[in-house]
């Protein structure tokens, strides 16, 4: 009797296991007007458009957002790279703007789809 329950047991886990999705591999964005970019208190510009695109596969996010001005006085690019655990997100982030780059590594609770939601 142990042997069965232990073999059900097997095969109860094997089928668990394998009823577990491939990880999905999707796209998203958004496009976005503001009547300012402010940072941290600052502003840096005023109306501007935001775009951003997200590429995810399983718990990996290549996430890449823009402010460009509309009189063209202010650009900038940012990238982040994360992976998702349970609680808790780790980041890798640069971000180019004309004549300097910034790049930074973070630990956050798990990030929305575009941060700024």
């Amino acid at each position: 009797m142990r042997r069965l329950t232990l073999l059900a047991l097997l095969l109860a886990a094997g089928s668990a296991a394998m009823a577990q999705e491939a990880p999905r591999f999707s796209v998203d964005g958004s496009v976005e007007l503001y009547s300012a970019y402010i940072w941290r208190g600052d502003k840096v510009c005023g109306t501007q458009f935001s775009p951003c695109i997200n590429f995810n596969y399983g718990r990996w996010r290549l996430q890449s957002f823009g402010f460009l001005a509309i009189d063209n006085s202010y650009k900038e690019i940012d990238w982040d790279l994360s992976y998702s655990f349970k609680d808790f997100s780790l980041h890798f982030a640069a971000a180019a703007t004309p004549g300097r780059r910034i790049t930074s590594i973070s630990a956050r609770p798990a990030a929305p789809t575009c941060w700024r939601e």
